[in-house]
């Protein structure tokens, strides 16, 4: 009994249509047309247009009308062919029926091709003998299968197949598809080298197995370097000689830096690893008239060497040869200054061997902090020495302070340092030990004022200016001589010069301090709390009865202006009112 099921068809527009099996078409068409048209179950496609009609039925089917497959072979040559030979998709026992995949009688529009629900990209190639792996799997169909890549596209024509059309006729050797970049340098083998995952890293290749194996610095360097490019007519490009390439001594690859005049075995002081790698130890520099010794054994050999060709004779009677006179001696007019060794050697040019000894047998003998200077600290290289460039000057002015260190106070303490310049204040073992009577400029130093560092009074800015809290008047000093010059003449001596009023002028009368400098009143330099403040004799309120045990802060509120909180001290008034509320007659008086 026929089996009874439904297809989905291909048509030529690439849509899917569903379409009822070749035999139950028949038995359908038999039911509802007169007996001359059951011969046909519908019309054949495009291709076989030409077979249409009851005297070619047998054409394709047997007496019985069930096989199509001796048919289809009398026509498709090419496939007949693969399928005795045993090649190819249809010569499987799974693709043995034509019709399994190749329908008929559905229309002229309907391909012959059923291929799986996503379409070609969907087919398993493995089917056909060849596995996409690697690379190959993510290509297109058409990519490989196109006329320009069959193997024999003429016998394919004279069996009448497409060539646009089929999928037929690849090769399965790599250079059907992919030109030979070696020019059969290694035969047509190319999984020997490479994988399909990517082509250019020839993983597999084993450079042991030659006869130049790679050591060392060799296993490091690329390919290219020692295979040149091919060269002739018709060479892929990129294409590179892998096979004649000299390799019988080292001059083959590397260019001989000595000249051959130290002969062609350069294993005697070189090897593979790196090319100075047993140079140094393999060649004696005592043999010559220069023994390497301190720092100069620890130096590469193009440190001396490099710039000329290895082997050729060096200078070296003076350490000028190589090195750079940084005292530039010879501008200088001392001869002896020549000798480097006088106060360096091969050990290291620092740190020098000037001892401290020597340099107080010179005119400026090392005292105080001076002595933990080092010696760069003073010579150091100076525009316009006519010493070579970065180079210590070995003579320098000293006569006085200022020689070396710039005067930050400019002439305004000249009058108060008795002709002694900075050592009236100053002592080389600390610049900072300040010794300073400061009785002398009229402004003895009591209480806390003795304790502060000069420059808490003395700014570097230039100016004494009180905070904006507080009503006191900038004023200008005498300018800096330096960016970091301390200001010491013309220094204010107000209190609000240098401190914020926190009673906003309550007891200032006009914002400035008045004669006598109103704060002394109340505070003392020893310590700003407690106040002497004496309530009987200062204010116009004695305080009396219980009034003396009442905490300052509950008469005199603390307020609120831009600048902060303050306490109200004027103007308060007197009356019992005032505190106490109006439960007490009123006396009204205020606090002048």
């Amino acid at each position: 009994m026929a089996r009874l099921s439904l297809d989905l068809l291909t048509s030529r527009d690439g849509t899917r249509q569903l379409a009822l099996p070749a035999l139950l078409v028949l038995a359908l068409a038999g039911l509802a047309q007169p007996s001359a048209a059951q011969l046909s179950p519908g019309p054949l496609s495009q291709a076989h247009a030409d077979l249409e009609g009851v005297r070619h039925c047998t054409s394709c089917h047997d007496a019985d009308r069930q096989d199509v497959r001796a048919g289809c072979l009398a026509c498709h040559h090419a496939v007949a062919a693969r399928v005795a030979e045993g090649r190819g998709l249809h010569a499987g026992e799974n693709y043995a029926a034509c019709e399994t995949c190749h329908h008929e009688h559905l229309g002229r529009d309907f391909a012959l091709i059923s291929w799986p629900d996503r379409g070609p990209s969907d087919f398993d190639h493995a089917s056909v003998g060849f596995v996409l792996e690697g690379r190959h799997a993510t290509v297109a169909c058409r990519e490989c299968h196109r006329p320009a890549r069959i193997e024999t596209p003429e016998r394919l024509r004279s069996g009448k197949v497409d060539l646009e059309r089929t999928y037929l006729g690849l090769s399965t050797d790599c250079a059907g598809c992919h030109p030979d970049p070696h020019r059969d340098q290694f035969g047509g083998d190319c999984a020997r080298c490479h994988r399909q995952t990517e082509w250019r890293l020839a993983a597999t290749f084993d450079h042991s197995r030659t006869a130049f194996p790679l050591v060392g610095a060799h296993a490091a360097v690329t390919c290219e370097r020692c295979h040149p490019a091919l060269d002739g007519a018709g060479t892929v490009p990129g294409a590179r000689r892998y096979r004649g390439v000299a390799h019988g001594g080292c001059v083959d690859c590397h260019t001989d830096p000595h000249g051959g005049r130290l002969g062609a075995d350069c294993n005697g002081c070189h090897e593979t690893a790196a090319w100075s790698a047993r140079a140094r130890d393999s060649f004696d520099h005592a043999r010559t008239a220069f023994p390497l010794r301190g720092r100069h054994a620890q130096l590469a050999c193009a440190a001396c060497h490099g710039g000329r060709q290895r082997g050729q004779p060096l200078p070296h009677a003076a350490c000028i040869d190589c090195h750079r006179d940084a005292h530039a001696a010879r501008t200088a007019g001392e001869a002896s200054w020549l000798r480097c060794e006088q106060c360096h050697d091969e050990s290291g040019f620092q740190p020098a061997r000037f001892t401290l000894a020597e340099h107080d047998s010179t005119a400026f003998p090392l005292v105080g902090a001076h002595r933990a200077q080092p010696c760069v600290a003073c010579h150091r290289a100076a525009s316009g020495s006519g010493s070579a460039p970065g180079a210590p000057p070995l003579a320098l002015p000293h006569a006085t302070c200022e020689d070396c260190h710039g005067d930050p106070h400019g002439p305004e303490l000249a009058r108060l340092s008795g002709g002694d310049g900075c050592r009236a204040c100053h002592r080389e073992d600390s610049w900072r030990d300040v010794r300073f009577a400061h009785d002398r400029t009229g402004w003895p130093l009591a209480g806390r004022h003795a304790d502060i560092a000069c420059r808490d009074c003395h700014t570097p800015v230039g100016l004494s200016a009180a905070s904006s809290a507080g009503p006191a008047v900038a004023r200008q000093v005498a300018a800096p001589t330096s960016a970091v010059a301390l200001v010491f003449a013309g220094v204010p001596r107000a209190c609000v010069s240098c401190h914020v009023d926190p009673h906003r002028g309550q007891f200032g009368g006009d914002a400035t301090p008045v004669a006598g400098d109103d704060c002394a009143r109340c505070h003392a330099p020893d310590a700003w709390r407690p106040a002497r403040f004496d309530h009987d004799r200062q204010s116009r309120f004695p305080l009396t009865g219980a009034h003396r045990q009442v905490a300052c802060a509950r008469c005199h509120p603390l307020e609120r202006d831009a600048a902060g909180e303050f306490a109200r001290y004027r103007p308060r008034g007197t009356d019992c009112a005032d505190c106490h509320g109006t439960a007490v007659p009123s006396t009204a008086k205020e606090q002048g």
